[in-house]
């Protein structure tokens, strides 16, 4: 399958869509979806379980990985629209923590087919990357011919070899994961190569990971642009940054993605579209209730319902805890300070008050006569939601986080009277 001819020979530009922050709606008239920014002719639906068991005819998106609070027609009318507006629609499969351990092609493709999307992205974040030729191998069989394959390789994925063994940055455990496929057969399988250029400290630089792919695929690659802040690494986007690179991609084949539509920051996703597709037309994408990035890194899943964890017991000083649900005003003690809350959260043992610092607030040196009591199990006070809110049934949370060099989305909800619930540790590219 032709990506260029699909898109009548216009430049790839892409956005991969978070369907956990999509907005729920009965019409797909009104879907969130189904009004992309203008400019964006590729969208990349996050993200599909490896594993789902999806059976032809099931129409639901329970157990596939995508979600979508909204209904499967719903989301499957909001697919149609975007054809209708010549927007090629893909499956994104995988990131970081779901695991291509057990692959059901099959029930990938059923639900690519019963959604109507284009094709499947494969997003392979594990560091052995001997699996893939296999996985492309298998997908494409299940998919067959007339459907898009593509994947989201690596910053460093085509790095390790040749004139690009000593590539920045040094020592990352997925510099060349994606060489296996690359120097196999099973690459005349890929349609396009995402480039996942971001993520990758200051020291990267994405024109040469663009040529090192080069070096061994001869189709369409799309170059990556996130919305500050980055998950790891501490580069921050310019738009001069991206119009550099922009002059840098001479093919007309090859194109730009964003990570993601729905992350604010500055640039955003419109501003970043605005500057590859050369236009001052651009709809701003929705506004999405969201936590600034916090800097700890968290290894463990969170609890799934809210009854799982204790409850800080109103603005009384405790010594803090991982495993606690902390509200606005919760005062804790660490290490000798006497900390705030000024982010409802679920906390993690990597979250601590001292790190996690759009969660809490530094008071100042703890007075000595605070109890260092554990945080008991109380109805949670009433705490105003943040704005803007989303109408939804409660407010949904977010905040981005690096694992190991993984991105992470953490998200809960928060209703009208502070409890925070459905608490979930979402994968991304």
């Amino acid at each position: 399958m032709s990506l260029s001819k699909l898109l009548n020979g216009n430049q790839p530009i892409g956005a991969y869509f978070q369907s956990w922050s999509s907005s729920w709606q009965s019409d797909p008239n009104r879907l969130d979806l189904a009004n992309l920014s203008k400019g964006i002719n590729i969208v990349f639906l996050s993200f599909v379980n490896p594993s789902c068991s999806y059976q032809s005819g099931s129409f639901t998106l329970s157990g596939t990985g995508l979600d979508f609070s909204s209904d499967f027609s719903v989301v499957k009318g909001a697919i149609n629209i975007l054809h209708q507006k010549g927007v090629i629609v893909m499956l994104s499969v995988g990131g970081a923590t779901y695991p291509f351990t057990n692959f059901n092609p099959h029930g990938v493709a059923n639900l690519m087919n019963d959604l109507g999307a284009d094709g499947i992205d494969i997003d392979f974040e594990e560091t052995n990357g001997t699996k893939l030729p296999d996985i492309i191998r298998q997908t494409r069989s299940a998919i067959g011919s007339g459907k898009l394959l593509s994947i989201a390789g690596f910053s460093v994925g085509a790095y390790g070899e040749g004139v690009y063994v000593n590539s920045q940055p040094a020592g990352s455990a997925y510099t060349g994961v994606n060489l296996p496929l690359l120097k196999s057969d099973a690459k005349g399988q890929v349609d396009f190569i995402n480039i996942m250029s971001y993520d990758a400290s200051n020291s990267y630089n994405p024109i040469e990971a663009y040529q090192a792919y080069r070096s061994y695929f001869s189709g369409p690659l799309l170059i990556g642009f996130e919305v500050p802040p980055e998950a790891w690494g501490g580069h921050v986007l310019t738009i001069d940054e991206v119009n550099k690179i922009k002059g840098n991609v001479k093919n007309a084949a090859d194109g730009f993605f964003v990570w993601s539509y729905q992350k604010p920051g500055s640039p955003s996703c419109s501003d970043i579209i605005n500057a590859v597709v050369g236009s001052t037309n651009v709809v701003n994408p929705p506004i999405v209730v969201s936590q600034p990035s916090v800097t700890p890194q968290p290894t463990q899943q969170l609890p799934q319902n809210n009854s799982q964890i204790p409850q800080s017991n109103g603005n009384s000083s405790n010594t803090w805890n991982d495993h606690t649900s902390y509200k606005v005003g919760d005062q804790v003690t660490y290490n000798g300070n006497l900390y705030t809350c000024i982010t409802p959260h679920p906390s993690l043992s990597t979250w601590t008050p001292d790190v996690a610092v759009s969660l809490w607030k530094l008071i100042g040196p703890a007075p000595t006569n605070i109890s260092g009591s554990q945080p008991v199990q109380s109805t949670p006070s009433v705490v105003n939601p943040p704005t803007p809110v989303v109408s939804q049934p409660a407010n949904n949370n977010t905040n981005t986080q690096p694992i190991n060099n993984q991105k992470y989305n953490i998200s809960f909800d928060i209703d009208s009277s502070g409890n925070i619930s459905n608490q979930i540790v979402k994968k991304y590219t």
